[in-house]
């Protein structure tokens, strides 16, 4: 990816969300911008929120969300929500399950009447584009769906994560878009765990193992981990049987690898990719960005936390140093200009 300077259109500070979500809606509009513009009839356009936001993150975000789809529609694209599967750790959990979690436990609920919703990873997080990293140090697991994507337009307000230190377009884009595998390996440096002494040799992650990683001991199953390719199917089978992750993830690890996805899913989706940052201030007023680039747009909203004083410099340091990883990475860069716009 170039890193040549990127651009960062920047909405002055609002009173109201109204004001707020017609100004962005006017940028996302202009003519000069090619933003929206790029987008053309009958393409397959997704709008995503993680997951992973706090809910009153997600609310906040409804009403911007609804615009872009309005904004969207009148030019005749297909426009859906997305994201892709938390079934990492919850085992039980399928597409179906988070999908009306994610309507019944938040206002992004009004949406649901108004466009469709689709896992980007298939219903149980197991439909993923395998690739490698740009630097070719691993291979990285995304949503199946992401090559098929026309747009994609990503939502999101910065927070405070336990791994990540503070989340925003970076996170959204590495995690966020991560196939279940690809969260496995963000989230875990091992292989699957058997405890001996659970394991009751019923032989169900025997038989459900797709690459034969799993034999049959004397007393117990023992796994191979030269072949095992950390699916997860056999925790999900037989999790209460002695097979399990150890999540031990460090922050460190887990931004290296997870700046590792970044780089894979931007090398698909860079010329086709928007990301809509929106940061609350104190009374009531709101900062928004709109960049095609998450390492500028990340820079900025450092600049605009650190400006106002809304999180720890000890979060905001860790913070720069992920966005200066990224910059190493090619994902980006945080050379850009900023333009002020008004309406």
């Amino acid at each position: 990816m170039s890193l040549k300077p990127s651009k960062v259109y920047h909405a002055p500070v609002e009173k109201s969300i109204d004001d707020s979500v017609y100004t962005m809606r006017n940028i996302l509009e202009h003519r000069s911008f090619r933003l929206f513009r790029s987008f053309c009839r009958q393409q397959l356009i997704g709008l995503h929120i993680s997951y992973k936001q706090p809910e009153w993150n997600r609310g906040l975000l409804s009403p911007f969300v609804k615009e872009a789809v309005s904004s969207l529609k009148e030019k005749d694209t297909w426009a859906f929500l997305c994201d892709t599967s938390e079934r990492h750790k919850k085992k039980s959990s399928n597409a179906m399950q988070q999908i009306q979690e994610i309507y019944s436990t938040s206002s992004l609920s009004e949406l649901q009447a108004l466009l469709p919703f689709f896992m980007l990873d298939g219903i149980n997080g197991n439909y993923e584009y395998v690739t490698r990293s740009p630097d070719d140090s691993v291979e990285t697991y995304i949503g199946g769906e992401i090559p098929n994507l026309d747009g994609l337009v990503i939502f999101s307000v910065p927070f405070q994560h336990e791994l990540c230190g503070l989340a925003n377009a970076l996170f959204c884009v590495g995690a966020g878009l991560a196939s279940k595998r690809g969260k496995i390996k963000l989230h875990t440096q091992n292989k699957p765990q058997i405890n001996v002494e659970k394991c009751n040799a019923c032989r169900r992650c025997l038989y459900e193992c797709p690459v034969d990683a799993i034999s049959m001991g004397d007393r117990h199953v023992i796994l191979d981990d030269d072949k095992c390719v950390d699916c997860g199917r056999c925790v999900e089978i037989a999790g209460r049987c002695g097979v399990s992750y150890n999540w031990n993830a460090t922050p460190d690890y887990f931004q290296t690898r997870m700046l590792q996805q970044a780089a894979s899913c931007m090398e698909i989706l860079a010329p086709k990719i928007i990301f809509i940052t929106v940061i609350p201030l104190n009374e009531g007023n709101f900062e928004i960005l709109i960049s095609r680039d998450p390492v500028a747009i990340d820079s900025e909203t450092l600049n605009i936390l650190r400006h106002n004083n809304l999180f720890d410099e000890s979060i905001c340091s860790s913070f720069e140093h992920q966005i200066e990883l990224a910059q190493h990475l090619g994902i980006g860069t945080m050379k850009y200009t900023k333009e002020v716009i008004a309406y």
